[in-house]
């Protein structure tokens, strides 16, 4: 079994795919977006799919990453970089 909350060091966090950091990172995302959905809207859940779809597409990222690009440090942007440039395995 794994722990809820445990952390992951900044040198073991450096070793981790960029591909997995990616599917994670769009985890985390989908339920920020779902959040804000929920507590700023009073729409059934097919509109929040809907629109959950929408911001949480690759589409819908690189806008929003296009907006955030400019406020990275230079880690967050070669991890970002990492990530853009990575192939993903089957």
């Amino acid at each position: 079994m794994f722990e809820i909350f445990s952390t992951v060091s900044a040198d073991n966090a450096r070793n981790i795919s960029p591909v997995t950091l990616a599917f994670l990172g769009d985890a985390v995302y989908s339920l920020y977006v779902r959040e804000r959905l929920v507590l700023t809207t009073n729409f059934g859940t097919g509109n929040l799919q809907k629109l959950a779809s929408q911001k949480v597409s690759a589409h819908g990222q690189s806008e929003l990453l296009e907006k955030l690009l400019p406020t990275f440090s230079e880690e967050e942007a070669e991890i970002y970089r990492r990530g853009r440039n990575a192939k993903k395995r089957n």
